[in-house]
């Protein structure tokens, strides 16, 4: 069984895209067969915690019917019904059906059935989407003579909930000849698979992935194929998720730089637009979403005249355009806005009369002459806009207080022809304008040994500290006096650092990581803390994806730090773009920056160890040395005194205790890693 943590943390999102979730939450059966809620990236699934007596799968799991019997070929047909999730299943079940093998789920096809497994996930906010996955054998009658049967797995998906599914082109999985029918859940022959999904899936608020089986070759009993260890990922694209009120989403652009964007509307203002080409695109097409409504199509050059279709929270109309440039239109509220223009006399006056609806409410009236252009709004429940105080002709400054609903102001007007406004928002528009420039992320695949939590014999490090429950849910380097660049502040949940995946995948301890600049790596662009696994892997908060930094892609020095030992960076810069860039600095392959810049144990680089003060250096005596806090931690007076079940930095060893003297001590590491001979001696950091 390989192990990673279940449930991935949604990054950003829209509200509007999480009203369409729960809605299908609530509409969850579609012809016959449940159609399982889509599961927000980030995600993995390894079935550890799911008991094997359960016959309740996952969120965001179900086993389907695909055929009356087993197949030669990988079937793609949509899914006729429900199959209920076996439990308490083990390799001496030969049912056809969906099997719960403890930690596993298995898929046994037979003369009466050809079942299937299926994850809904959600991409509305990532592409280059990533499916890694396990597949192994539970139950295998083969035994050379009545039973040869040979079966195949593999991969497929489909775009929301209906029509035929697409394989995913790649190997396949194929069963082996190694008997196994005894009342057992043991995996036999684990293969791991990667599968990229096609730039179809990206930004799709549903994608569906489907795994089947076929006979292969062969005859009599069939083997069961068992899913785990599932990881799906995707590069995240930068998004403006809209507060309630507002609710401006911006979440795909078609090439870099364009100008043109895309808003999916949430509660409450809920614009969207879309169908965007190339850039520089100046036009956009507004779909009103929940809330405000508005909908901008039909544009003409120069582009001055504009279509809106209301939709239900603002409902503005805006039609009957002659020739541009076109001032003058015909407004049909809707539901929430109701606002009405429909009075036009000639072309010279601009004044018109506003008859709020239900929600808006505006009312304009009390026009004196030609060409004034003020308007006294009397605001109602929804919007709520005032505007009055007008001297003389040619005013076109207004003063709005706002109303419950929209709750703009504008005031602090001098003299005439004064065009600016002040906005304030109220309750229910509020808009708040940031971020125009879309931050940049670059992702990578970092790896590095701790010299304390070491095992050279297992490879990796230990866990002692997670295992005793002392990692903190909050970074700790804040506290320590580290300066952040852009980072700092992270922080994990319990459940992340108490997750027990395969051993390897389990968290050690918090680091930093920096990334430095290309000419001059003294200079630190951008530092932000992660977590560290035991096989060395630095992964961002939920414990397992890959590490995003806010920057942009460019080449980039990368050093990794931690609390007491002393940090390593590359000799050379790496080029870091949205996709993740593996540099292993575990192996003595990759070229470190400065003299003996890490501790080489059983072939592998690992941070020095003891820098108990973490100020850049391994001191055994002298002034501000490292091994007198070991001391006086545990009292300063008794050097046989211990702490036990302790998270501090002079735990050198990083077991959960600090020690002085006897067994496994920290103090020895420290004079070991100055030489073990000379005390006087210093181990210099290599960081510039």
């Amino acid at each position: 069984m390989i192990a990673m943590r279940s449930h991935g943390i949604p990054r950003d999102r829209s509200l509007a895209t999480g009203i369409v979730l729960l809605v299908l939450c609530v509409a969850s059966r579609v012809a016959g067969q449940t159609q399982p809620a889509p599961l927000e990236l980030p995600y993995a699934e390894q079935f550890s915690t799911l008991a094997h007596a359960s016959n309740a799968y996952p969120v965001g799991w179900q086993g389907w019917r695909i055929g009356t019997s087993s197949s030669s070929a990988f079937e793609v047909v949509a899914p006729s019904a429900d199959l209920a999730l076996i439990p308490s299943s083990t390799a001496a079940a030969n049912t056809g059906g969906v099997h719960n093998y403890n930690g596993t789920i298995g898929l046994l096809s037979s003369s009466s059935v050809n079942c299937a497994l299926v994850l809904s996930i959600s991409a509305s906010s990532r592409y280059a989407i990533q499916v890694d996955y396990a597949l192994s054998t539970i139950r295998n009658p083969y035994n050379g003579g009545t039973n040869t049967r040979i079966s195949e797995a593999t991969l497929q998906y489909r775009i929301g909930t209906t029509g035929d599914f697409i394989p995913l082109p790649g190997p396949v999985y194929t069963t082996g000849t190694t008997t196994q029918t005894g009342a057992v859940t043991s995996p036999l022959d684990v293969a791991s698979f990667t599968r990229t999904l096609p730039s179809s899936c990206d930004y799709q608020p549903i994608v569906q992935l489907r795994w089947v089986v076929r006979d292969a070759s062969g005859s009599g009993g069939r083997p069961s194929i068992a899913v785990d260890a599932v990881n799906v990922t995707g590069n995240w694209f930068p998004m403006f998720a809209g507060g309630v009120g507002d609710g401006h989403a911006v979440d795909a652009f078609s090439t870099p730089g364009p100008a043109a964007l895309i808003f999916d509307g949430g509660v409450g203002r809920g614009d969207g637009s879309d169908g965007f080409d190339v850039p520089p695109v100046n036009t956009a097409l507004f779909n009103g979403g929940s809330g405000r409504g508005d909908a901008s199509l039909g544009y003409l050059a120069p582009i001055v005249t504009s279509a809106f279709l209301g939709g239900i929270g603002r409902g503005d109309v805006s039609n009957s355009y002659t020739t541009p440039p076109v001032s003058a239109g015909l407004y049909l509220g809707g539901v929430g806005r109701g606002d009405v223009s429909n009075t036009y006399a000639t072309p010279a006056p601009i004044a018109s009369i506003f008859t709020g609806g239900i929600g808006r409410g505006d009312v304009s009236n009390n026009f004196m002459a030609p060409p004034i252009t003020a308007s006294i709004f009397t605001g109602g429940n929804g919007r709520g806009d005032v505007s009055f105080s007008y001297s003389n002709d040619a005013l076109v400054s207004n003063i709005y207080f706002g109303g419950n609903g929209r709750g703009d102001v504008s005031n602090a007007f001098l003299q005439a022809p004064l065009l600016s406004n002040i906005f304030s928002g109220g309750n229910g528009r509020g808009d708040v304008m940031n971020a125009y420039l879309l931050p940049l992320r670059v992702r990578l695949a970092l790896k590095g040994f701790l010299e304390g939590p070491y095992d050279p014999t297992a490879g990796r490090m230990r866990d002692d500290l997670r295992t005793a429950g002392l990692i903190p849910t909050s970074e700790p380097y804040t506290a320590l006096g580290y300066d952040f660049v852009q980072g700092g502040g992270e922080a994990t949940t319990a459940l992340v650092l108490g997750n027990d995946p395969q051993p390897k995948d389990r968290i050690v301890d918090w680091v930093v990581v920096e990334l430095r600049d290309a000419m001059d790596p003294s200079i630190v662009v951008n530092s932000r803390s992660a977590l560290i696994q035991r096989d060395g892997d630095v992964v961002d908060l939920d414990g397992f994806s890959a590490l995003e930094i806010t920057a942009d892609p460019a080449p980039y020095h990368v050093a990794l730090r931690h609390r007491n030992h002393l940090g390593a960076m590359t000799g050379s810069s790496y080029s870091l773009t949205g996709t993740a860039l593996p540099i292993d600095l575990t192996s003595t392959g990759t070229l470190l920056s400065g003299t003996e810049p890490a501790r080489v144990i059983a072939g592998a680089h690992a941070l020095w160890a003891g820098d108990v003060t973490f100020d850049g250096t391994i001191k055994y005596t002298g002034e501000d040395n490292d091994r007198d806090l070991i001391l006086q931690a545990i009292g300063g007076v008794v050097p046989t005194n211990f702490l036990d079940a302790v998270y501090r930095t002079e735990d050198v060893n990083m077991d959960g205790k600090v020690l002085y003297t006897g067994e496994d001590n920290d103090r020895d590491i420290i004079l070991q890693n100055i030489g073990g001979v000379a005390p006087t001696n210093v181990r210099e950091g290599t960081l510039p």
